[in-house]
């Protein structure tokens, strides 16, 4: 059964259109506040309530029933983080059905992500929309990582916030308990040593090619290595070498792949043709960032789509803001128009994936 699948997507679509249409006022209209959160139900109703997937779904479900002792949780051989394990935990002491494993994670990615669209975002409902394919490939099947960079969307606060004081040493907090779900997540520490140095259009746009040369001529996956053989690092080493060379997720990312190609397209547009405030600047940054390591990455899709997905979440508020300035500086028809531009170009995305998916079931 595929009619849950086109139900969430054509619910988000005419909420996301409708928005961009008439100019919905969500963060002025507590009635619009509770159709917000009712979505929110239904969505989560919709994650929660399934019964089959590809991925990790069914590893999750299995792995759980094997955290039931203190023991169990420090287990450090086990192939899952320790926030996985403190949850299966907590399912196992209280006899609970192993969905709530899965119950438990989209919980936490699902509400933390909502709160960041609402808290951040000016058209909530379009930023749900490009949402979406995220939704179908991590809280549906990876759950850890979306759980691991919904929690790093609770760094955006103190990397905008004014109140500097222990603000790096919270924000490393923040990255160090998204890791507990999924420890790619540690790259995003590279926003934090990143954020601090200021960036001229020039350097942006010259990293950038440089990328793009520096893949076509060097192998970057014999840097890595060298560099972990150098430091010692022999776990490292073997895991990036398998992932490489020896499993089948090892094919090239393509750079005329459409999921890089619009990140390229919504950056140089920003970047171009638009001034930044110093807290606008920080999306930009991660914005740039997430494509290097696209580009960096290419030789092996695994790489790309798991290192960029903790960077790619704060496209759900980089496009509001880029969008507004849009309406500012060239009116509400050309705002419109791009509006439209975003919504058919994710709405193609998630069609393309929901293709690919597995049927859904309920678990019971």
């Amino acid at each position: 059964m595929m009619l849950p699948y086109y139900l969430v997507f054509i619910v988000l679509l005419l909420m996301a259109i409708s928005e961009s249409r008439f100019n919905l006022e969500i963060n002025l209209n507590q009635r619009n506040k509770k159709l917000f959160w009712s979505v929110f139900l239904l969505i989560f109703a919709f994650v929660i309530l399934r019964g089959n997937g590809d991925g990790d779904y069914f590893s999750y479900k299995e792995y759980c029933q094997e955290i039931k002792t203190l023991t169990d949780i420090f287990n450090s051989s086990f192939p899952m983080e320790i926030g996985f394990r403190i949850l299966s935990y907590i399912v196992n002491l209280f006899h609970l059905n192993p969905q709530f494993i899965i119950i438990f994670m989209n919980s936490i990615s699902l509400t933390l992500i909502f709160i960041f669209i609402r808290k951040y975002s000016t058209l909530p409902y379009l930023s749900l929309l490009v949402y979406f394919p995220s939704l179908l490939q991590y809280d549906m099947h990876a759950t850890r990582t979306a759980v691991a960079y919904s929690i790093l969307t609770l760094t955006y606060h103190y990397f905008i916030g004014d109140n500097i004081k222990f603000r790096d040493s919270k924000i490393v907090l923040i990255i160090l308990l998204a890791s507990l779900f999924h420890k790619s997540a540690l790259i995003f520490l590279l926003v934090l040593m990143l954020q601090k140095i200021p960036f001229k259009k020039m350097i942006y746009v010259i990293s950038l090619l440089g990328s793009f040369i520096f893949v076509l001529f060097f192998n970057i996956d014999q840097i890595i290595l060298s560099i972990f053989k150098i430091l010692n690092l022999t776990s490292f080493y073997a895991r990036y070498y398998q992932y490489a060379y020896v499993d089948v997720s090892g094919y090239p990312f393509k750079l005329y792949d459409p999921r890089l190609l619009i990140l390229v397209f919504l950056f140089v547009l920003g970047i171009a043709f638009f001034q930044w405030t110093k807290k606008e600047e920080l999306c930009l940054k991660i914005l740039w960032l997430n494509i290097i390591i696209m580009i960096l990455f290419s030789q092996h899709t695994v790489f790309v789509t798991r290192f960029s997905t903790f960077f790619n979440v704060f496209i759900l508020i980089y496009i509001p803001i880029l969008i507004n300035k849009i309406r500012m500086q060239y009116g509400n028809k050309l705002k419109l128009y791009f509006c439209y531009f975003i919504t058919f170009s994710y709405s193609i995305y998630g069609i393309g994936i929901i293709m690919k998916s597995v049927v859904y079931k309920l678990f019971f």
